[in-house]
């Protein structure tokens, strides 16, 4: 139960720091800092929940982006920031993760 409230804070704090920053204009650095938050600096993070980007194939960190940004696949937050992402914001940010 704890775990659960602590992570709607998490995530709710989470969402409010990226919708303080406009994602079209934004620079690689705090794209990338965004997604590091949750899937840590190299795509590595200590959460079970969260999975690792680090070792996954562009083709499906593209895919799995698209999905979440057109709604068909659905997370609280990633449903959310895809959306806040262009394409070309997508395409550096997959290339970036998946060379870690």
């Amino acid at each position: 139960m704890m775990n659960k409230r602590v992570s709607r804070y998490f995530l709710t704090g989470f969402y409010l720091c990226i919708m303080s920053f406009s994602a079209a204009s934004a620079d690689l650095d705090k794209l990338q800092n965004m997604c590091m938050a949750c899937h840590g600096d190299n795509g590595v993070n200590p959460y079970q929940s969260i999975p690792d980007l680090r070792g996954q194939s562009l083709v499906y960190l593209r895919n799995q982006m698209a999905a979440f940004k057109n709604g068909e696949r659905q997370d609280i937050t990633m449903s959310k920031v895809a959306q806040l992402l262009s394409d070309d914001d997508i395409n550096k940010l997959t290339k970036y993760f998946s060379e870690q």
